[in-house]
């Protein structure tokens, strides 16, 4: 190989990348005219010069499609992280309920003029309210009430709900209007106790008459034997 050659080989990578003088520039291009060798060698690193930004480029588009599925998944993952965290806080803070326990005037039976019975609810500090209707004898009947509250009630006394309390015991609706259970006696019925619970039950409509019956801790509001 030619003294000449050797320098225009070792000097065609720069050729390529054209950061090469103008001198030297000039003497390769003038040389590549005259040999053919270091021709087919300018091809030939060319083409892998090519390749090599292909696979360059693939690389790079493979390192941003991993790093936008990775940024996707960690979003999704993020936001059902959200999502649970508020469901759980939704569900201890608002949907879980407790028994309000029974203190002095919590609630007191009053009968008005139109021949039905209302329980009257001395708080606002309650999310729901309910009420059930339990034969006890032919035509007789008593019936359990109880209210419970959440966090959020709890914490915020002034939050009135009442007017989103209709809940359907045993054989009769129950309606909360102005913080009161009002409801009629069935047609040739007579009731005989309203009693209140103080048990902890979330819902009493889910107890059956027998066990309603049986519960010990219960505090007798009004009684139409009195």
């Amino acid at each position: 190989m030619k003294k000449e050659c050797r320098i225009v080989q070792d000097l065609l990578p720069l050729y390529i990348d054209e950061v090469v003088s103008k001198e030297s520039n000039d003497f390769i291009e003038k040389h590549l005219q005259e040999c053919k060798q270091c021709k087919e060698m300018l091809n030939l690193l060319k083409q892998e010069e090519q390749v090599s930004n292909i696979d360059e480029k693939e690389a790079i588009r493979k390192f941003h499609k991993k790093l936008r599925y990775k940024n996707l998944k960690t979003l999704i993952i993020t936001l059902l992280c959200i999502i649970i965290i508020l469901y759980i806080g939704w569900q201890l803070l608002y949907v879980n309920e407790y028994m309000v326990p029974y203190a002095e005037n919590l609630a007191n039976v009053e009968i008005p003029e139109d021949e039905g019975i209302d329980i009257k609810i001395n708080t606002k500090n309650y999310k729901n309210g309910y009420a059930i209707l339990v034969k006890t004898g032919e035509n007789i009947y008593d019936v359990y009430v109880n209210i419970t509250q959440n966090i959020i009630t709890k914490l915020f006394k002034d939050n009135d709900q009442s007017n989103n309390l209709i809940r359907i015991g045993n054989n009769i609706c129950i309606d909360f209007q102005s913080e009161k259970i009002r409801f009629f006696e069935p047609e040739n019925a007579k009731i005989q106790n309203i009693y209140y619970i103080n048990e902890n039950y979330k819902d009493i409509v889910f107890l059956t008459d027998e066990e309603l019956v049986k519960l010990e801790d219960k505090i007798l509001l009004w009684s139409n034997n009195t």
